[in-house]
């Protein structure tokens, strides 16, 4: 069981220690639909996964503390191989602490590194993006999901989660507020919310939904579909 959130940034925000050992809790407490998400996270990208016995691999970027990939496992097991990247030591060592059986038996690989200039070796059936490209830097993006394009077998797929800004100044608004407001329900203050505002600022950057369409279809992906959506959070599955 994951420590409670109290964290109240006073610098940029950071993965570090501290919120890998709450992040469960955050997340809960933080991403309207959160369970939705995840539960369809798992059922859409499941359907790319090979049905002739042979192995999958499964590459997860911006993992955190292995969140995403737990399903997989859960129902796969040994019919996956899982390549888990962020560029946080912290949550590398809570994913090699958690997944310790599957690193040794070699069905898991972590890395810690910068994924725009270090990418696993590896052919992907399905990637995970989930929450991790808005704290990519806006002109490394395409870059990056040209690449997992690259590293996608044909008939593979990515699924994006993000962070969404509304149709126009108006329509964010009313979001974020809405968001803020299901915030204060889960338990936030005001003060934490304002302050985790300030520290991500520069540090997450969210785009509107089609913008992150276009980025997919200049990458390569086919057939993109829109799968999940609560306020100011959306999903998608694009297929190579």
């Amino acid at each position: 069981m994951s420590e409670i959130d109290n964290i109240i940034p006073k610098e940029k925000w950071q993965f570090g220690r501290d919120v890998a050992e709450c992040f469960p809790n955050m997340l809960e407490r933080s991403i309207p639909g959160y369970v939705q998400m995840r539960e369809l996270t798992f059922a859409v990208g499941e359907k790319y996964l090979r049905e002739d016995g042979k192995i999958s691999n499964i590459v997860d970027i911006g993992c955190s503390n292995g969140l995403s990939i737990y399903p997989f496992l859960q129902k796969y097991g040994a019919r996956i191989r899982s390549f888990l990247v962020d560029n946080s030591e912290a949550m590398i060592e809570a994913v090699n602490k958690e997944y310790s059986g599957w690193i040794s038996c070699g069905a898991m690989q972590t890395y810690c590194c910068d994924i725009t200039k270090q990418y696993p070796q590896t052919i992907a059936d399905l990637t995970l993006l989930v929450l991790s490209l808005q704290f990519v830097p806006i002109e490394e993006r395409q870059q990056l999901l040209k690449k997992i394009y690259n590293h996608t077998e044909k008939g593979g797929a990515i699924i994006l989660v993000e962070k969404v800004q509304g149709e126009d100044a108006e329509m964010d608004d009313l979001l974020t507020d809405c968001y803020y407001a299901q915030k204060r329900a889960n338990g936030y203050s005001d003060t934490q919310i304002i302050e985790k505002r300030r520290s991500l600022r520069g540090v997450l950057v969210n785009l509107k939904p089609e913008w992150n369409e276009e980025l997919l279809r200049g990458a390569g992906f086919t057939n993109i579909q829109m799968f999940w959506r609560h306020l100011n959070f959306c999903g998608w599955v694009a297929k190579k």
